[in-house]
């Protein structure tokens, strides 16, 4: 088991996806909408990814987390949490039972959530 941290709106897609789950483009959920998004995906972008790592990394499959808490406040300063909250983004705690686990990030599946509850309110 392992506990990590998961940033995503209800329709169940990350801060990084800007497409709904049936392929259409996002619109009122687009991340890129919210006034820090830009700050965050260039600290972002020195994360090792997947597919750096050399792990198989199937979208929409696999989803990506913070392996802790103290790593996702690293990367999402004070104060830009409360952003993407305005904008439909909640911040859960989620146990999985299986996951791939790379240097910056881990990856699941959902069918191994163990269980999932929304600390939004700690960082806001």
């Amino acid at each position: 088991m392992r506990q990590i941290l998961r940033l995503e709106h209800a329709d169940g897609q990350g801060i990084f996806t800007s497409f709904k789950p049936d392929g259409d483009r996002r619109d009122e959920y687009d991340c890129t909408r919210v006034e820090c998004h830009d700050d965050v995906s260039m600290r972002h972008e020195s994360f090792n990814n997947p597919y750096m790592e050399g792990i198989r990394f199937i979208e929409g499959v696999h989803f990506c987390a913070y392996k802790s808490v103290e790593q996702f406040q690293k990367w999402i300063y004070s104060g830009e949490f409360a952003e993407y909250y305005r904008n439909g983004i909640k911040a859960y705690l989620i146990e999985v039972s299986e996951y791939l686990e790379g240097r910056d990030q881990i990856l699941y599946e959902k069918q191994y959530i163990v269980s999932k509850k929304d600390v939004s309110q700690l960082f806001i």
